[in-house]
């Protein structure tokens, strides 16, 4: 009988045929508990088990596993990827150099493993909202934050802000760690329905964060890309991010992000249609989306809005008032 793994490594499986992205070299490495960090699908399968398939995206799959020598819960991403994405070392995948580097934030999840296998590596992490005292509910209190708020069919400002404040504060936390994510989404942000948590996943696109230029992007164009990257050839991590959060945040009320084409990108001019909305929401997503990248607000102006704030000190207020 075929189990799980063998399926997932036949040559004919879909979610190993995926677009390929190259990316710079990252010359640090970082060490795990594991005599070796090359494993073949019959080795990977004696210490991890698939359980669940939650979803695929551009670049590799993710399941929920079980670690077999403790009988604990783990999240398992399968990424199909280049010599080109690992680190100095050519051993250490470049997404895990990123993930070791924001262990410290509070809302990513930890890194416990990666292997590398023969169609790229295995990514072990800590499975975000998993309570073990009820195993049997396994993940089904999560869900991404796209589909949160599209079967809300757009959030309230004062949802939005409870939301969007959480997320600032890891992006703030992250930015200590010199993580630049650029990828930066509804559909990359987690939410715990039971604790009202948030947290931030995938950083297949995520770099160093440094004071200089980056000079290519990779990522989710209308949600990340700023208009200098086109005007250019150039944008800097504070430009990125911040330009970035604007999106986010007018997707948290509108479902969908406030440019479509990179000729809306350059403009740099959201539209607020007829919802009844605060002018303080308005500055926020308009200082976000300045199209000059030296009059764009700044992370910590984002993270000091009183739009956000309002709402702790008047949680009744109305809306659009």
């Amino acid at each position: 009988m075929l189990n799980a793994w063998t399926l997932f490594f036949a040559s004919d499986n879909p979610f190993l045929n995926v677009e390929r992205l190259t990316q710079p070299v990252l010359h640090t490495t970082i060490t795990m508990n594991s005599k070796s960090i090359y494993a073949t699908p019959s080795e990977l399968s004696t210490l991890y088990k698939i359980e669940c398939f939650l979803g695929s995206g551009g670049f590799g799959s993710v399941f929920t596993a079980n670690r077999i020598r403790d009988n604990s819960l783990v999240v398992m991403k399968i990424v199909n990827e280049e010599e080109e994405r690992r680190s100095g070392d050519n051993d250490t995948p470049h997404e895990a150099v990123l993930l070791k580097l924001a262990a410290s934030v509070p809302g990513v999840p930890k890194l416990l493993d990666y292997r590398m296998i023969e169609c790229g590596y295995a990514l072990i992490t800590e499975p975000f909202g998993f309570d073990p005292d009820n195993r049997d509910e396994g993940l089904s209190n999560v869900t991404d934050l796209y589909d949160y708020v599209k079967d809300k069919n757009g959030l309230k400002e004062a949802e939005a802000a409870e939301l969007f404040k959480a997320f600032v504060d890891i992006i703030v936390d992250l930015t200590h760690a010199n993580v630049l994510h650029r990828d930066l989404k509804p559909e990359n942000c987690l939410l715990d329905l039971k604790t009202r948590r948030l947290a931030l996943i995938d950083f297949g696109v995520a770099t160093i964060r440094t004071s200089g230029f980056y000079h290519s992007f990779q990522g989710t164009t209308c949600f990340g890309c700023p208009p200098e990257m086109y005007s250019k050839k150039k944008y800097t991590a504070e430009g990125q991010n911040v330009w970035s959060l604007g999106c986010f945040l007018y997707s948290l009320v509108f479902i969908d992000p406030p440019f479509e084409s990179p000729l809306g990108i350059i403009a740099g001019k959201p539209q607020f249609g007829r919802k009844r909305l605060s002018s303080a929401f308005k500055n926020l997503v308009s200082g976000c989306l300045q199209k000059n990248p030296e009059k764009r607000l700044t992370l910590a102006q984002v993270h000091g809005h009183q739009w956000m704030t309002q709402f702790d000190e008047h949680p009744n207020a109305c809306i659009g008032c």
